[in-house]
């Protein structure tokens, strides 16, 4: 045993224990032994603490990677719908500015349509009112008008009421005079 005690301690680290009590020499190396202990555990927490904490770094990258990659899903499917958006809205657009074009069109052709209708009414009319016809109903209408003055003024000689004046009437009982 003395051979394995040489192993390991030199003849020059024994010679401190020399005239040391060994109840010192054990309660130093106790205390040495308690302080690497200590580091040791000290050591070994932190080790712990910091994969805990790398392990719980790294799931939340791959959490935060799983929700980018999501993210980078969606907004290139926003950007295709916007994409597609645009493009239904540039095809509205021209559809909208040709029907505007149509409509613009179609209110000259109205126009056109409106002034050639004025011109040939007024030509209508001046020719009707040259026809013979027109000399002929106008008089009709001058004589049916002298015929009622001259009725109105037989029948009620102190005057009429023209507001209240029911034509109808009139033609009612100009009826019945000359019947009778």
């Amino acid at each position: 045993m003395l051979t394995r005690v040489q192993d390991v301690f030199t003849t020059k680290e024994l010679k401190v224990f020399s005239g040391v009590p060994s109840n010192k020499v054990v309660g130093r190396h106790i205390h040495k032994l308690v302080q690497v202990f200590g580091k040791t555990i000290h050591i070994t927490s932190e080790y712990l603490s910091h994969e805990m904490k790398a392990t719980s770094v790294g799931s939340w990258v791959v959490a935060s990677e799983a929700k980018n990659s999501k993210l980078r899903k969606d907004f290139i499917a926003i950007m295709d719908e916007a994409n597609t958006s645009k493009e239904k809205a540039k095809v509205l657009s021209e559809d909208l500015r040709a029907e505007r074009q149509l409509t613009l069109e179609k209110d000259e052709q109205l126009l056109a349509a409106k002034e050639k209708i004025k011109t040939v009414v007024a030509k209508s009319v001046e020719a009707f009112q040259q026809a013979e016809e027109y000399k002929t109903i106008l008089f009709s209408w001058y004589y049916k008008a002298f015929k009622l003055l001259r009725w109105v003024l037989i029948k009620h000689p102190t005057g009429v009421d023209q507001e209240n004046l029911d034509l109808e009437e009139v033609d009612k009982e100009m009826i019945a005079d000359e019947a009778s």
